[in-house]
């Protein structure tokens, strides 16, 4: 047992007894560190031990000496706060006592605090989840925000940012770690999620016009607004067009865009108007004036020609007049422009064949270029017709179907002189016409 203790020696012969004073030190005893110390990254150089972390060296506990290692506290601490294994833990000589029955008789050998490189600090692990951001196509992307379970400690902050996958197209991108980090300190463990771009709006307006009923579909202007990104119709692939409607009668008919194909908009239609005015309708009407089918002398005779239209038209003829109804004498084509109150106007066309047939009764065929040949005025307006001339003698000297100017000859021989009857059928259901005509020279 450690201690003092006096020692008595008797000596034999009568000797005086010698007396002497025994001091018995405690035994030494060496406290060592061993494993495990180990926790996970908390931003401290903090370590937490137990006496299971504490023993004596081997033999310095004689026998079964009833001696164990207690400790006053668990604290101690790594070298570094750092993730590591091999670190070396430190526990303060002052937390650290001998207990038991047989305590008293041993020191602890050591002078300074308890060290060894048996210290394992393990990354902590923290989840990174991006947010789900959303966007509007050609708006900047918003902030690629995320949440952190659980946070870093103190003191520690992440580096980088997240990244989406390129592309400015409406669609949906996903968000990447990229160089978002924190020091080896840390296990990231990243949940992604993704960048929607929406299309935007692009609103699409069909201009508005005013046309004559009589007028063929006018182009009708497409004004945009909402384009982004520098697009234009161009950039479209399909542009919006405005279908004409089918308009026949005066009056306002909606013009309404649509067909745009897009990948990058959604489009907003607004509709136009078409104003459809009221044009002149109908033909020019012909009615002939006058004695019939052979001119009679003193008695006017020609065409009436009334145009279509009511109060408040104009008229302006090709020849000159500007009254709804004008009279004719010649074969040809009229033209008459008809103007609607509306200010609309539309041009008719009639073609005018005069019927009534102007017969010399006598002709010179002696080659002065003075009537030298039998003109029957507008006998060519009756496909078919067939003249004959008689000589006195009821002998049949001419005949010719769709008749042309006679020169007086036959066979070409000039007839004599004389007076020839003729007969004019025009092959139009009517009587035919007869007379006579003069041969001089």
């Amino acid at each position: 047992k450690a201690g003092t203790t006096t020692v008595t020696a008797h000596i034999p012969n009568g000797a005086a007894d010698v007396t002497v004073n025994l001091t018995v030190n405690p035994k030494p005893v060496t406290v060592s560190l061993i494993a495990p110390v180990s926790k996970v990254y908390d931003g401290n150089a903090n370590a937490v031990v137990s006496v299971a972390n504490l023993q004596p060296a081997p033999g310095d506990v004689v026998g079964s000496d009833d001696v164990t290692i207690a400790l006053s506290s668990t604290a101690a601490a790594y070298d570094t706060k750092d993730v590591g294994t091999g670190k070396t833990v430190t526990v303060p000589l002052a937390n650290i006592s001998l207990t038991g029955t047989s305590a008293a008789n041993y020191i602890i050998a050591n002078t300074s605090d308890v060290s060894a490189a048996i210290g394992v600090i393990t990354p902590l692990a923290i989840t990174v989840t991006a947010d789900v951001q959303t966007k509007v196509y050609g708006d900047a992307d918003p902030p690629l925000t995320y949440t952190v379970t659980p946070s870093p400690a103190p003191g520690d902050a992440f580096t980088g940012s997240l990244e989406r996958d390129p592309g400015e197209d409406a669609g949906v991108y996903a968000i990447h770690q990229g160089t978002l980090a924190l020091s080896s300190n840390y296990q990231l463990v990243y949940n992604s999620a993704d960048l929607v771009i929406n299309k935007a709006v692009l609103t699409v307006t069909a201009g508005s016009g005013t046309i004559c009923l009589n007028e063929p579909p006018p182009t009708i202007p497409i004004t945009y607004a909402g384009f982004k990104n520098g697009d234009n119709a161009a950039s479209l692939p399909t542009r919006p067009t405005v279908p004409m409607p089918n308009y026949n009668a005066p009056g306002n008919y909606v013009l309404t865009p649509q067909g745009g194909v897009s990948p990058n908009y959604t489009f907003n239609y607004i509709s136009g108007q078409l104003n459809v005015l009221p044009s002149p309708t109908g033909n020019i009407a012909q009615v002939p004036i006058g004695p019939g089918i052979v001119n009679t002398p003193g008695i006017p005779s020609g065409v009436q020609l009334t145009a279509p239209g009511g109060a408040d038209y104009s008229y302006a003829w090709s020849t000159g007049e500007s009254t709804k109804t004008i009279t004719v004498k010649e074969s040809g084509d009229y033209q008459v422009l008809v103007t609607h109150p509306s200010g609309c106007a539309v041009n008719f066309t009639v073609k005018v064949v005069k019927k009534t047939l102007v017969i010399p009764n006598i002709f010179s065929p002696n080659g002065d270029g003075i009537h030298d040949k039998w003109v029957i005025e507008n006998l060519e307006n009756f496909p078919g017709n067939v003249v004959q001339v008689y000589n006195r003698y009821g002998q049949l000297v001419f005949k010719m179907t769709n008749y042309t100017p006679w020169d007086g000859r036959v066979n070409g021989r000039d007839l004599p002189v004389g007076t020839y009857y003729y007969i004019i059928d025009p092959k139009n259901g009517e009587k035919p016409v007869t007379g006579y005509i003069d041969i001089i020279r």
